[in-house]
């Protein structure tokens, strides 16, 4: 806001600067789902996608947990993947999305253990609860645009993201059905917006959990299910 008037279209041409982005989806040797994001200069991305491409694919059986008759491990969390539903969204915010509630959950209070989608349960155990997100809406910012703009800039390009969140219990007890929403700007606007994302739900969870147990003092019937 404090840029002389007509110094926007010159922080403009600075600020239009090139970096390449790679988000690499990978399955760990349990099943787990995880997205890793590498920043890189510019041209680097389409070198590194090239050794993906002449490195020997690897085959992995997924195996499959049956949570019919398993016991519930008290205040574990199985965190699907976000189900994208065919917005164009890129992946560099498919992947920090996903990461980032995985992170904030692990760091949870009431959360004892966070399992990624397709990741193999321990024998005999099924998690308490599972999140699911689904975008509802998506808009990426534009950093240029805004500061081609000058002061209007703060208000206009923003990134804006929308999910339908839900949390659900093993036993039905517990259930989240709300919308988490997410606009900001800012350099760092990818990671940004994943971790407010992953805050909103983590206080929707903390809040619902606290309620569930007003209403059923001392153990909950899920944790002896």
């Amino acid at each position: 806001m404090a840029i002389p008037d007509g110094g926007g279209l010159a922080v403009a041409a600075v600020a239009h600067h090139r970096i390449d982005i790679l988000t690499v989806e990978f399955n760990d040797s349990r099943g787990g789902a995880h997205s890793a994001v590498f920043f890189l200069g510019a041209g680097k991305a389409d070198g590194a996608l090239e050794s993906f491409a002449l490195a020997p694919k690897l085959t992995r059986i997924p195996i499959a947990s049956d949570c019919g008759a398993g016991l519930t491990e008290p205040g574990s969390m199985l965190v699907l993947v976000p189900d994208w539903d065919g917005a164009k969204v890129p992946a560099v915010y498919q992947g920090l999305v996903y990461e980032h509630v995985m992170e904030r959950f692990k760091k949870a209070q009431s959360v004892t253990r966070v399992y990624r989608e397709g990741e193999t349960m321990p024998a005999g155990l099924c998690p308490q609860y599972t999140v699911h997100l689904r975008v509802t809406a998506f808009q990426e910012g534009n950093s240029v645009k805004r500061a081609e703009l000058g002061p209007i800039g703060m208000f206009v390009g923003t990134t804006q993201i929308a999910f339908n969140a839900q949390l659900t219990d093993r036993t039905g007890q517990l259930a989240i059905n709300e919308a988490v929403k997410s606009t900001l700007r800012g350099e760092g606007e990818s990671t940004d917006v994943a971790d407010h994302v992953a805050k909103s739900l983590e206080k929707k969870y903390e809040k619902a959990l606290k309620a569930a147990d007003k209403k059923a003092p001392g153990t909950s019937e899920a944790a002896k299910a």
